[in-house]
């Protein structure tokens, strides 16, 4: 089993024992996901920093970053096509990523707008209660700023 993580790291677990059985580094951000191939014999892991790593087990060395074979490693076309799906990962991922910043964005838009409104109210409030100083009960009255209630 393998699990992706914020440390900008991809470990994988012994499910027996659920010991980590290895970390593996090479991404530069969060790691947001990782998949193994159907067979069993690479692992994907696509990150913030935009590049996906393949990685071959049961050694888990990197087999390829971005799609880029190393000197050794040329991948086939069933690699290819796991490249190519991991890469579609990575998009849905960076685009994920970008809408929750753009919600984000807007909530805070929002909450400053807010503010505002409240600050403004607040002023105009505190000038009300300014130019109120020094009235009788009777000049609140006829301006509609208390009412007496009978009691």
């Amino acid at each position: 089993m393998a699990s992706s993580s914020e440390d900008e790291t991809v470990r994988v677990w012994e499910v027996d024992t659920w010991l980590e059985a290895a970390t593996l580094e090479g991404h530069g951000g969060v790691v947001w996901m990782c998949a193994w191939s159907p067979d069993g014999k690479r692992l994907a892991s696509v990150s913030d920093d935009e590049t996906v790593c393949v990685w071959l087990a049961p050694t888990v060395t990197p087999v390829l970053t971005s799609g880029q074979a190393n000197d050794t490693n040329v991948p086939d076309s069933s690699l290819e096509t796991f490249v190519a799906q991991a890469k579609r990962w990575a998009e849905s991922a960076a685009e994920a990523s970008a809408r929750e910043l753009t919600a984000a964005n807007t909530r805070t838009e929002v909450a400053n707008t807010r503010a505002e409104a409240s600050d403004t109210r607040a002023r105009r409030l505190e000038g009300d209660m300014e130019a109120l100083q020094g009235c009788s009960l009777e000049e609140l009255r006829q301006v509609g700023w208390c009412r007496l209630i009978p009691g």
